[in-house]
């Protein structure tokens, strides 16, 4: 999975097969922030461009069954979760970012999908 930042096209997130999520600053050609908290592998990442200071922020969904916002600090490289779903009952197969990049979407191999509000997170 990949997905460019829409605010900074300079930054890259992507999901890999063994369950990490890694941030990549594509001008300086190097690895911002590895996000380690998935047990399987990443099917979908997506920048949600509600951009805190000095901080990125992604969707992720796994085949763990579990959907999260991760924040990026660019300064420091520490990632963390802002956000966890676990409602499902089968791995994960894509997340989404509603159009008015506030609704955080997550859909299931189970066939339910779920909405999450972002805005208070």
């Amino acid at each position: 999975s990949l997905d460019i930042h829409p605010e900074n096209d300079e930054l890259l997130v992507t999901g890999g097969n063994d369950g990490s999520v890694v941030l990549y600053n594509r001008s300086k050609n190097q690895v911002v922030s590895t996000f380690d908290k998935h047990s399987r592998k990443i099917t979908e990442t997506a920048f949600v461009p509600l951009t805190n200071a000095g901080k990125a922020l992604a969707l992720i969904s796994s085949e763990d069954g579990i959907g999260q916002l991760a924040s990026f600090n660019l300064e420091s490289g520490e990632a963390s979760e802002a956000y966890s779903v676990n409602i499902h009952q089968d791995a994960l197969v894509g997340c989404a970012l509603h159009p008015l990049n506030t609704l955080g979407i997550f859909a299931s191999r189970d066939g339910s999908f779920s909405y999450h509000d972002l805005s208070q997170v």
